[in-house]
Parts: C-alpha cells; structure tokens; sequence
C-alpha cells in the first residue's frame, strides 16, 4: 500500500510538472518581451526598412518616438499583391555591396506604402505613438519608416514581441 501512495505521489508530482512548467514559462516569456530592434535612426528624404522573421506566432509592438512627423508602414512582403510593388519590394532588399543599401533608400511613393500596409499597418504623420500587429510563425515582416517632409527627423524605434 505505501508503494502505491508512492508511485501515486510522484505520478501526481511529474504531472504537475509537466503541466506547470510550460505554463510558468509562458507567463514568463510574456512578462519579459523580445526585443528585435532598438535604435535611432536619421530619416531624411529616404526610406528606412528593417525585416523579419519570427519562429513563433507573436504579437509585435512597435513603438516610435521622432522629433517631428514621419510615417509607419508594417507590411508582409508575401501579401503585397501588386507585381509592381513586390519587384520593388525585391530591389529594395538587395544590397549589393552597401549593407546600408538594405535599410536607406529614396522615399516610396505615399499610395504604394498604403496598398502594402496588409497589416493594417500604414500610420501617416506619427510623432509618438505605439502600435501592435500579431505575426504568424515564419512569415516575414518588414517595418518601414519614411518622411515626406524636407528636413531631417531623428526617430527612435523600438520593435518588441511576445509570444501568443
């Protein structure tokens, strides 16, 4: 009988484990964001652009503080319909020689960053503000800034996720 209680014991014991576990790092996984990008940037007249890809389904914040007005675009490059833009799309990533190349080029044209925001992800003349955007597992994501005003605005961005 007391073997029972035993073996009973630590079966309840493994159980709870297996259980508790993946719970508590999940909580934990959401109290402490992943941070991917965490910079300031110039933006002139040109566009700035970063990618990525994420091994899990998440939910993404980005948040943006400029010294004047810029514009957010949050777009999945495998949803652009337009041929047009996914060709633009494609030379805009290829870097050549200049690493640089990849994330600064001219600005795009107004109407093109809102036909590929399929996020929901086109913010016009922001200063500071937050936005979140859920992500599917191993689908690219690409956040762009630009600035359609003459000036130079420095811009600090911040993209954090979480998984869901």
């Amino acid at each position: 009988m007391s073997r029972l209680k035993l073996v009973l014991t630590f079966a309840g014991i493994i159980l709870a484990i297996y259980f508790l576990v993946p719970i508590a790092v999940n909580m934990f996984l959401r109290a402490n964001p992943s941070v991917f990008i965490d910079d300031e940037v110039e933006v002139s007249n040109q566009t700035v652009i970063e990618c990525l890809t994420f091994t899990s389904d998440r939910d993404m914040n980005v948040s943006i503080a400029a010294s004047d007005s810029v514009s957010l675009t949050v777009y999945k490059p495998r949803s652009i319909e337009d041929p047009d833009l996914v060709v633009s799309h494609q030379d805009f990533l290829s870097c050549g020689d200049n690493p640089l190349a990849c994330r600064m080029r001219p600005n795009w044209p107004e109407s093109d960053a809102a036909k590929m925001a399929v996020l929901g992800g086109f913010h016009p003349d922001i200063r500071n503000q937050s936005f979140q955007f859920e992500v599917d597992e191993d689908e690219p994501v690409c956040v762009m800034l630009f600035n359609q005003g003459l000036g130079t605005v420095t811009a600090s961005r911040l993209v954090e996720t979480t998984p869901r």
